[in-house]
């Protein structure tokens, strides 16, 4: 399926590599075009007093590998309780905090905001829950929470801001013909309609779309996209394999 379309990469520097070295091993041309930089929380301290302070909270999610990276960067030392359920949100997000806990940590059969309510359900008790990730987003989980009574506190890690536009990449997308836009997060749909030109836009609009959840789809959607497929998944494996169906 599409094995003649060109994979549009949007993630960040930071998983790139990873996600190209992927679609490329299979065949696949990438240009990779990122619509997302991560950088260090502004509040370093804040942030780095708030993860000392987990052991009150007995579920602790971790959003992403840079929600790992960086909190282990702010707080080195951080050990979290044994009896605190460790939830990790992709297969990636789970390897990278096996370098830093000996916790169990449990991993959503959905690798998603969508997958982590549903694995919650599962447990008996959640009074409490620390939430790892960045700024903005994971509007579902925290209104789960709401909706429920569960204390929530969310502590951000990293924060996401939009890269400047590569001009050359431009120039390479207008050239080509058939594309397979990844599409891992809201923020890089939202950051990749602004920064591409508006006649190049047109054209994106009508490509393939590959989301990672329903709610990036949807929102998709709204915005104009005609093919959006869900693959329910953010991990470049699963998409890959999605693609192959």
């Amino acid at each position: 399926m599409h094995k003649n379309s060109t994979i549009l990469n949007t993630r960040s520097s930071l998983q790139a590599g990873i996600t190209q070295e992927v679609f490329a091993q299979a065949g696949y041309p990438v240009i990779n075009f990122p619509c997302l930089q991560i950088v260090a929380t502004s509040d370093k301290d804040k942030s780095a007093g708030l993860l000392k302070n987990t052991e009150h909270y007995n579920v602790v999610i971790f959003t992403s590998q840079n929600a790992v990276i960086y909190a282990f960067k702010l707080y080195p030392n951080w050990r979290i309780d044994e009896s605190c359920h460790v939830i990790a949100v992709g297969l990636k997000t789970a390897q990278c905090l096996e370098q830093q806990i000996k916790n169990f940590i449990w991993m959503p059969q959905s690798q998603n905001s969508q997958g982590v309510i549903e694995l919650l359900q599962g447990l008996n008790k959640v009074p409490k829950i620390t939430l790892i990730t960045a700024k903005n987003g994971r509007n579902l989980i925290q209104n789960y929470a709401r909706d429920n009574n569960i204390a929530l506190q969310q502590i951000n890690v990293y924060q996401r801001i939009k890269p400047n536009v590569n001009k050359i990449k431009l120039l390479e997308l207008e050239k080509t013909e058939k594309l397979i836009i990844l599409a891992t997060s809201v923020t890089i749909v939202k950051n990749l309609i602004s920064l591409l030109p508006k006649s190049l836009l047109k054209k994106v609009k009508g490509q393939t779309l590959l989301c990672a959840s329903s709610r990036i789809s949807d929102y998709a959607k709204q915005q104009g996209f005609s093919n959006t497929k869900n693959c329910h998944s953010a991990n470049p494996e699963n998409m890959l394999k999605f693609l192959s169906i």
